[in-house]
């Protein structure tokens, strides 16, 4: 696996939905919320980048979420959350979404090897859509 270290701040100006994850369900939780967003962005007609945001933080809190083209106030409707980073280690899963768990591991253990520890947010930022499993691609991006 490759993981790079950045120390180049990247910032994420996220409009999504949030919800406390019950017993480890992150698949779960997720899939709801972005069945959820995506209703809510329909009926307001938001136009977005069309990449789909999942984030992670404490306490088993995580997001789904997209970028907006521009800011709009969705107070009552989406939650937003501006994220930056300083530093945070990057990967590329290439590949089936059942396998991120096993490409988090992966990465866990690279980072420990280097003496690494990541923290909160963490963020999976989901490409395009492809039929083919083998060519999804999504990009971890974890605080370290």
């Amino acid at each position: 696996m490759h993981i790079e270290v950045i120390e180049q701040p990247i910032t994420f100006d996220l409009y999504g939905l949030s919800a406390f994850v019950q017993n480890n369900d992150y698949a779960k939780t997720g899939k709801r919320l972005m069945d959820e967003l995506w209703k809510v962005i329909a009926a307001n007609k938001l136009p977005h980048k069309g990449i789909n945001i999942w984030a992670y933080f404490a306490n088993h809190e995580m997001m789904t979420a997209v970028e907006l083209k521009q800011a709009v106030d969705l107070t009552g409707i989406l939650e937003h959350r501006m994220i930056q980073l300083e530093r945070y280690a990057y990967s590329k899963h290439v590949g089936s979404y059942q396998l991120i768990p096993k490409a988090y591991s992966e990465m866990e253990n690279e980072l420990a090897k280097r003496g690494l520890k990541h923290t909160v947010p963490m963020l999976e930022v989901y490409g395009h859509w492809q039929e083919d499993e083998r060519k999804l691609e999504t990009e971890l991006i974890w605080k370290v």
